[in-house]
């Protein structure tokens, strides 16, 4: 019986031995060996993945960098640090990185709430049941995707359910604006201070009675833009951000309070900080 069980120990050695040996055989033919170049640049990434340089992630886009295909200033959570760090590295010539934060064009808080949802708190979840929560079927819903989706901690949730931007913490990486499934978050460059806080393309009536600040496509802000930079598309006003000039016309002149002006915002938070 002896011989039997050092015989079986024996063998189940050979085969460990075996396995380890092609084991190690594999992952040294398989292993990913990055280039030194490649992976220095690995290294000073903020290592968010949140694909904001347009690549699946912080290693796609050190690869796309050590090969020269994309320029060095598109890391958005790096900032205009990050590319001069990097364009040192490669020894190239850095554009100046406009700054940009993300938006969020809903004014929900003055909508009435159409149904009591009590699912899972997710807005894409809550898609599947309902496809709105408030009479307005364009309306964020609330529930907080954004705010958990995002990397750097950026949003927070209003009292009503509405997502707040932390401008100081927001690197304009665009999850945001990917997650949401009702498409009212877009990132904007920080010099465009006039933004439509509406999405509905319901007629005016119908906006206007579904919420009291929504756009109701009346025109006005077009046509007392001095630029040209406003247009009436599908019952909402649209912004041209290449020619508007941040000049605040057209908040004064919207009926609804449906356009807000960023600059005076932050002036109020300064004031009040």
């Amino acid at each position: 019986m002896s011989g039997l069980v050092i015989a079986s120990v024996v063998a189940l050695g050979g085969l460990g031995v075996i396995f380890a040996i092609g084991l190690a055989l594999a992952n040294a033919k398989l292993a990913v060996h990055r280039d030194p170049l490649t992976q220095e640049i690995l290294e000073l990434l903020p290592g968010a993945n949140c694909g904001a340089c347009g690549l699946a992630g912080c290693a796609a886009y050190a690869e796309a960098l050590a090969a020269g295909k994309v320029p060095a200033n598109l890391c958005a959570p790096g900032g205009a640090e990050l590319s001069s760090q990097l364009a040192d590295i490669l020894g190239v010539e850095v554009e100046d990185q406009e700054g940009a934060f993300a938006i969020v064009h809903c004014n929900r808080s003055e909508a009435k709430q159409s149904v009591d949802y009590h699912g899972i708190k997710d807005c894409k979840a809550a898609l599947l049941v309902r496809d709105r929560i408030y009479d307005c079927e364009y309306a964020c819903l609330g529930l907080g995707t954004c705010a958990r989706e995002c990397p750097f901690d950026a949003i927070v949730m209003s009292p009503e359910g509405l997502p707040i931007i932390i401008e100081e913490k927001c690197t304009a990486c665009g999850v945001c604006a990917r997650v949401c499934p009702k498409d009212i978050i877009s990132v904007e460059k920080s010099t465009s201070f006039v933004h439509i806080q509406c999405c509905s393309r319901d007629k005016g009536g119908v906006a206007r009675k579904n919420c009291r600040r929504a756009c109701i496509a009346c025109g006005r802000c077009a046509k007392i833009c001095p630029v040209d930079a406003i247009e009436i598309k599908e019952f909402l006003a649209i912004i041209d951000y290449e020619k508007c000039i941040s000049c605040g016309k057209c908040v004064g002149e919207c009926p609804t309070g449906a356009i807000g002006n960023y600059r005076q915002m932050r002036r109020r938070k300064a004031s009040v900080a």
